[in-house]
């Protein structure tokens, strides 16, 4: 059994800071999201700054917004996926800081597949990565 408060750094530290990603996952666990809203209640209480991202509207969080503190302590925004453009861009970021070496079709290609997910896109250059890393193992003519 662990504990929320096992993995996250101690807030006494003003100006800390905690991302907490997928919250959509707690959509349909009540329980759970109370228990997560009540510890980061208590963060944002000792000055640490948290920041949630959820594939959701926090509608379906209903558990978990109830119990965080009113604007300005918490407030939400909505971030729209990248449109086509930025998504080229990020992945033409991702793939330059990789080391990964890509022309402009395959950018483009990537960024149509991904629609806007950029876990995608990470996935998918970590695919092209691995697989670049793999010796060739074709056979030699004699």
């Amino acid at each position: 059994m662990f504990s929320f408060e096992d993995f996250v750094p101690n807030a006494a530290a003003k100006h800390a800071m905690a991302p907490i990603d997928d919250l959509h996952v707690l959509a349909s666990k009540p329980a759970t999201q109370t228990v997560l809203a009540g510890l980061v209640r208590g963060w944002l209480d000792e000055g640490m700054r948290i920041a949630c991202a959820a594939g959701c509207s926090p509608i379906r969080l209903p558990d978990f917004t109830l119990v965080l503190p009113p604007p300005p302590a918490a407030r939400f925004v909505r971030l729209p996926r990248p449109r086509r453009r930025a998504a080229r861009e990020i992945i033409t970021g991702i793939a330059r800081r990789s080391g990964i070496a890509m022309e402009r079709e395959m950018v483009n290609d990537l960024a149509t597949w991904c629609a806007g997910d950029v876990r995608r896109v990470v996935g998918a250059l970590r695919q092209l990565q691995f697989g670049e890393s793999i010796p060739s193992t074709a056979p030699s003519n004699p």
